[in-house]
């Protein structure tokens, strides 16, 4: 009798615990972060055009920031380089995301590659070409008769379509390929060197190196600037991380136009041979030439002037349907969620 009524009382003293913590968890149910921080965390990666600098400082502090963890995303950021370009990678499913010239992005439909531009860095391209200072070239026909550095980018691109656009003879040029060191321009093994506005003039102004600059916008050949993108595959299959990662890009951008030297802090910590000063000048210089209004936003109307140029220049054979090569519901899915 004693047992029966000493399990009465331990069933009792149990029903009524659990009905505190029922009445517990209505009352106050879990918040957000610890729901969100129980769902699967994904990874993926982002395939740069060069190297970590500050010219890519969105990415960085985005991911140092948490924009992007925040989202269950665990972004991987790789570095670019000549054997390492983004748009094959992307395409393989080797990487998730990419950074590429809109150019490029135009010549890889034209073959049947099936990557897409999810958002739009900068409206027009950084590139430039320079020569020394004490060099007599100023200009795209003084190119004849010199040494000119090449690489197979976006650059190269820009160099096809100004050459043919400022009347230069090509044959009357040495072309050689080079890297992203401009040793060769220092060490006179090139008399042009292929180069964006934002990054080696400005390093070598801090260093006290002068250089003249060729800017090709000014002889009528005016390129799209980069654009991020992704496989159609990936984006199909993956839309939740696409607009984590476009969600997660666009917060780590919009803090570093509030605080670009805390934000040169952040590269710089994690890219030891990088220095402070030249990163700063660097960022300062990128920052006026990407539309923060709306950053990222993308339409057909931005690859117009670069495909009118690359087929008269006939580096397109043919024009392509703009409103296939990019998808910009993500970017607006953003905005959208940030006015309510």
């Amino acid at each position: 009798m004693k047992k029966s009524t000493s399990i009465a009382i331990i069933i009792c003293v149990l029903v009524a615990i659990g009905g505190l913590l029922v009445g517990s968890l209505l009352r106050f149910p879990p918040s957000e972060n610890q729901t969100t921080s129980k769902k699967t965390v994904t990874k993926a990666s982002l395939r740069l055009k060069w190297t970590l600098s500050a010219g890519f400082s969105g990415v960085i502090v985005g991911k140092e920031k948490g924009y992007f963890s925040s989202r269950n995303l665990d972004l991987a950021i790789k570095s670019g380089g000549p054997e390492l370009d983004p748009i094959k990678l992307v395409a393989s499913g080797a990487d998730n995301f990419g950074i590429v010239g809109g150019d490029r992005l135009l010549l890889a439909r034209q073959e049947g590659v099936p990557v897409v531009a999810i958002g739009l860095e900068n409206e027009h391209s950084f590139v430039v070409f320079i020569s020394l200072a004490k060099s007599d070239i100023y200009k795209p026909k003084d190119f004849e008769g010199k040494t000119v550095g090449v690489h197979h980018d976006d650059t190269y691109t820009v160099y096809q379509a100004l050459m043919d656009q400022a009347g230069v003879n090509r044959e009357k040029i040495k072309e050689v390929s080079v890297g992203w060191d401009v040793a060769p321009l220092l060490e006179n093994i090139v008399d042009v060197y292929p180069s964006y506005i934002i990054n080696q003039p400005v390093i070598l102004a801090k260093r006290g190196i002068a250089v003249n600059i060729i800017k090709p916008w000014e002889y009528g050949t005016e390129f799209i600037g980069n654009v991020y993108i992704t496989s159609e595959q990936f984006l199909k299959d993956h839309p939740d991380t696409v607009q984590a990662f476009v969600s997660g890009l666009i917060d780590g951008w919009n803090y570093v136009f509030e605080h670009p030297e805390e934000s040169v802090d952040i590269v710089v910590s994690q890219v030891k041979e990088l220095k402070k000063d030249e990163e700063l000048a660097l960022l300062q210089a990128l920052i006026p030439h990407i539309h923060k209004s709306g950053f990222m936003m993308i339409n057909a109307k931005n690859f117009e002037e670069t495909q009118s140029i690359m087929l008269k220049q006939g580096l397109l054979e043919k024009s392509l349907n703009l409103d296939t090569i990019y998808d910009a519901s993500f970017v607006k899915s953003y905005y959208e969620n940030v006015k309510k």
